[in-house]
């Protein structure tokens, strides 16, 4: 018996010429972006296995008994499940990594996984963090003075004073100052939050707004807070406003992170990007939609293995537990985002994990 192997790309570029200038590209208008949709995906997933199956058979051993198995990770994890849900005659299995099945507007449980993981890493790593932008606070709401401090303190690219009442662009700046701690998190691979960690918790640092600053600017250059540059990622940027939601809000309570970029600061910039239409009552149906054609935590499918990381954020959309003996879920204890695909970091635990999933397939 045959099996292929299908690993579907995501929501990151294959290749820079293929991706921008390969010839299915026309532009990024909304005439063309109703094409890009994970129905759309699952349709061309289809059609690229029916191709094979038809006229590939000779040169690679395809025949009508040849099963096929989906590979995928984060957003392709979501269409490596749905493409066995609805091409079960196609496809005999998949396995999911990370996937984040359930759509959510209000995505405020990023933060708070972020938050959680952190502080078992360092309870005063958390504290000192929410010390700071307590004080980033105090500078805005301040005067003058207070302002020129924190345009000082963070290195802001901008002067805050020009934005002190755009609420865009100071939630762009709660963003950027938070985007480092996500990505520690996300992609920790067992050094990332000890790499912020040792700065925040280091006294030599300066005060805690001092090392918020240096963490915020990994690259060491100025801390960017435009707004208008927040709204140029149009394709990914459609998808969440169409059909996922995703938006990672401080809304959650308490909040390490401050309460500076509310789950509206998203859908004012889906509003922005793609018309007034996109309004949160459109948005929710969308999701709502989209939950619905899948199944969202509730999906019936078969032959799928869910894999997660408890220190990644993403499983807070994703199956965590065994629901269903045929798609069985495997939640790996201090691992991050799809680490069970990559090659860093693989330990014997690891390896045993990989080992079930052999199993699986």
């Amino acid at each position: 018996m045959v099996q292929f192997f299908l690993f579907i790309g995501g929501e990151g570029e294959l290749s820079s010429d293929w991706v921008k200038e390969g010839a299915w590209i026309r532009d990024l208008t909304m005439e063309s972006l109703q094409y890009l949709s994970s129905k759309q995906a699952l349709n061309d997933l289809r059609w690229f296995i029916q191709y094979m199956n038809s006229d590939y058979n000779m040169k690679y051993g395809i025949d009508e008994n040849t099963k096929w198995i989906a590979f995928g990770g984060s957003y392709s994890g979501n269409l490596a499940a749905w493409l066995r849900l609805k091409s079960p005659d196609l496809v005999h299995g998949a396995v999911a990594s990370s996937a984040p099945i359930l759509a959510k507007v209000d995505f405020s449980d990023y933060f708070r996984v972020v938050a959680e993981s952190i502080r078992i890493y360092s309870s005063k790593c958390i504290n000192v963090t929410s010390q700071a932008i307590d004080k980033v606070n105090e500078l805005i709401q301040g005067g003058t003075r207070e302002q020129q401090v924190l345009d000082d303190k963070l290195h802001l690219c901008e002067p805050i004073q020009n934005f002190v009442n755009n609420s865009k662009y100071l939630s762009t700046l709660y963003v950027a100052i938070t985007d480092n701690f996500a990505g520690a998190v996300q992609y920790d691979l067992s050094t990332r939050i000890g790499s912020i960690c040792n700065v925040l918790t280091t006294k030599e640092g300066g005060e805690p707004i001092d090392r918020l600053s240096t963490v915020a600017r990994s690259d060491g250059g100025c801390l960017d807070f435009n707004y208008n540059k927040t709204i140029a990622n149009r394709q990914w940027i459609y998808q969440t406003c169409t059909e996922f939601g995703y938006f990672q809000s401080s809304s959650a309570h308490p909040s390490f992170f401050g309460h500076g970029f509310p789950v509206e600061y998203y859908i004012g910039i889906c509003s922005d990007i793609f018309g007034q239409q996109f309004t949160a009552d459109y948005i929710t149906s969308q999701v709502d939609n989209t939950n619905r054609y899948y199944g969202g935590l509730d999906i019936n499918v078969t032959n799928v293995v869910f894999v997660h990381g408890s220190i990644d954020p993403w499983h807070a959309l994703g199956l965590t537990k065994t629901r269903n003996p045929k798609a069985p879920v495997i939640y790996i204890k201090g691992t991050s985002h799809c680490e069970d695909m990559g090659d860093i970091n693989v330990t014997p635990e690891m390896e045993a994990v990989r080992r079930r999933i052999s199993k699986y397939i």
